[in-house]
């Protein structure tokens, strides 16, 4: 399974799903954060407290930060690395964006071939 994680509090809500859910306990976990810059240290220190939280019980994260176009990004992982389901946060962008050109979440549930799971 693979978390798109960008430290939202719906992200942080689905950590704690992970963490409390024996349904998920022996899955291969895998975090991403897509990002603009690959210097962004704030993104790396959030991907790192994010990977401790699942460290702590019994996850052996894959934790990658990637640059790039997040639909574009999270899609080509999905298939290179044959996830079966995802996880994501919903509408972490502005009301503005969300208006004009539609959300992160909203375009990947259009173009995603697996199950995704949506927290608000």
């Amino acid at each position: 399974m693979l978390l798109a994680y960008d430290s939202s509090k719906s992200c942080e809500q689905i950590l704690l799903f992970l963490i409390d859910s024996p349904a998920f306990k022996g899955l291969d976990l895998h975090i991403i954060n897509v990002t603009k810059s690959p210097e962004d240290v704030k993104t790396s220190l959030q991907l790192k407290q994010a990977e401790e939280k699942t460290l702590t019980v019994g996850f052996k994260p894959v934790c990658l930060s990637i640059q790039g176009n997040p639909e574009t990004v999270i899609d080509k992982y999905i298939k290179e690395n044959n996830i079966n389901l995802l996880l994501m946060g919903a509408y972490g962008h502005s009301r503005i964006r969300h208006l004009v050109i539609g959300s992160t979440t909203t375009q990947i549930l259009r173009s995603s071939d697996i199950p995704v799971l949506v927290f608000r």
